[in-house]
């Protein structure tokens, strides 16, 4: 790390063992920090910084460092804090490794008076870090941490700061999966201070959004009773509380796919015929017991033509769909009963 208030294009890092010529250089923009991770243990080295402008360039005094050999001692005062993955209300406190019988850590909001104080049983085992949770959004906080052994005690290690962020949190993570001609499964990465998710999804020619409501901490839903062969657009946003949401996510896509004679996954197996038709078409499927059922027409950007209601009876069952006022095109038929639903595709083709 060095000086914030020098400011250049770049700056070039160079740095070696003590007495050795070879010289590694890293670049870095629009930071004054950088992070090297393949050093040798217990080992000296020196460094220096070069601040790189158009034409021009200024060279740093050369520092000298000594990597630690393996976890710090029982009883140590623990080195290199540091924090990542800061949210809204929780944050991953970090700390070169110790061993230790127990350590305590304590924090506070930014000049506060008095601290809040956790303490971690590690049983001489190595600890590298804590997840601390409960956190008030928009507000910075400062911590340290302290080593215990027996008896001994070390002093806190030096006071490390960090800013939970405002607001709840974007949803992050998004995926779709298991993408059927009627359903697909959403997932997400379940988030710290996030109580629900809200899914909305629809057609991509259309703005007719429909919308589900999932606890967060569940981190995927099925969405059901799609469309076959049509691309649907989706985002989510979180919930913290209910006056308390984030913005929707970037826009995401999927395509379900066809189903030709029904959803072999599906017990409500349906077929129709002819296909192609021209002035009619008739459909046919099997229901395990008597019941209503629902008969519904679209076209291939997701609009209903025809949605009805009847009676089946146990048994094979079928109709006739009159064909004469739809233009020639691809459509699809799905048939719904009860908690079963599938699908076929068929084109009109005079």
């Amino acid at each position: 790390m060095w000086n914030p208030a020098v400011t250049a294009d770049s700056f070039r890092v160079a740095y070696n063992v003590m007495g050795s010529s070879t010289v590694l250089v890293k670049y870095v923009r629009s930071r004054n920090n950088l992070d090297i991770n393949e050093l040798l243990p217990a080992t000296t080295y020196q460094w220096k910084v070069t601040a790189i402008c158009a034409g021009s360039s200024i060279v740093s005094a050369t520092e000298v460092f000594t990597t630690l050999n393996g976890p710090t001692d029982c009883g140590s005062t623990v080195v290199n804090t540091f924090t990542t993955n800061v949210t809204n209300s929780s944050a991953q406190l970090n700390w070169y490794g110790t061993r230790a019988t127990s350590i305590t850590i304590r924090y506070k909001k930014l000049g506060a008076s008095s601290y809040t104080y956790k303490s971690l049983a590690t049983n001489n085992t190595t600890a590298w870090g804590f997840n601390l949770s409960g956190l008030v959004s928009g507000t910075t906080y400062q911590w340290s941490v302290k080593t215990e052994c027996g008896s001994v005690s070390s002093s806190y290690s030096s006071d490390n700061y960090f800013t939970t962020t405002s607001g709840c949190d974007v949803i992050s993570g998004i995926a779709v999966s298991n993408v059927m001609s009627n359903r697909a499964t959403v997932s997400w990465n379940p988030q710290s201070g996030v109580s629900y998710v809200v899914v909305k999804y629809a057609p991509a020619t259309s703005s007719q959004w429909k919308y589900a409501y999932v606890r967060a901490s569940a981190g995927q839903t099925i969405i059901r009773n799609l469309t076959p062969g049509v691309q649907y657009n989706i985002q989510l946003k979180s919930m913290c509380t209910y006056s308390n949401n984030s913005a929707y996510s970037a826009m995401e896509r999927f395509t379900t796919g066809i189903a030709r004679l029904g959803e072999a996954t599906s017990e409500l197996m349906i077929n129709a015929y002819p296909n192609p038709a021209d002035a009619q078409i008739t459909y046919a499927f099997d229901a395990k017991k008597e019941g209503y059922f629902f008969i519904r027409v679209s076209d291939i950007a997701g609009r209903i033509l025809l949605n009805d209601k009847k009676m089946a009876s146990e048994g094979t069952n079928g109709g006739d769909i009159d064909l004469r006022m739809f233009t020639p095109g691809v459509y699809t038929l799905t048939i719904t009963k009860g908690s079963e639903e599938n699908h076929i595709r068929f084109e009109v083709n005079r």
